[in-house]
């Protein structure tokens, strides 16, 4: 909500449990939020873990609510390798990833923490190319308006067509509207 007027004001009856009687009041403008201004992050840290099923723990937090998710290498105590597994989410999801963390990975403990966040506002657009429609988004920044592809959809488009991925992102980033609204 955007703040337009705040009052305060002090009440004459004395309360019993000796707080004092006041009243502060707060009006505003509400606006919807499109993306959860607060998030929960998730962090272990894994000495005794084989990579190799990042992609598939990657995939499986994704598709349980995970709005991001990292994994850092580091050197842990003894002079072992490990990583460092960065999760974050809305907090309704909090619970799901995290049991999934300890279904998936070798971690025996969880630190979670919640934070503020803020996103630039965005829209999913298409943006035509040679060789198909491209999915990407256009953001709206403080110095204007950029148009990004989405990964997968060039990913996919290179396999099909045969050609390389960096030709799709450098005709995308050469691109400008017309483009569609992505449904």
């Amino acid at each position: 909500m955007t703040i337009k007027a705040t009052g305060y004001g002090a009440g004459t009856h004395k309360r019993q449990d000796g707080r004092p009687n006041l009243l502060r009041l707060c009006l505003g403008e509400v606006h919807d939020a499109v993306e959860a201004l607060e998030v929960e992050v998730l962090e272990t840290h894994l000495d005794d873990w084989s990579p190799e099923t990042w992609p598939h723990v990657s995939e499986q937090l994704m598709a349980a609510g995970a709005l991001d998710v990292s994994l850092t290498p580091i050197h842990m105590k003894k002079g072992r390798p490990g990583f460092v597994l960065k999760v974050i989410c809305e907090p309704a999801f909090s619970l799901q990833l995290k049991n999934l963390i300890f279904s998936e990975t070798t971690a025996i403990g969880l630190r979670f923490h919640r934070q503020l966040r803020q996103t630039l506002p965005r829209r999913a657009i298409a943006v035509e190319t040679p060789w198909g429609m491209i999915e990407g988004k256009e953001i709206e920044t403080p110095t204007g308006t950029v148009i990004t592809p989405e990964y997968e959809a060039c990913r996919k488009l290179a396999k099909e067509k045969k050609i390389s991925l960096k030709t799709i992102y450098t005709h995308f980033s050469l691109s400008s509207p017309p483009f569609t609204e992505a449904t």
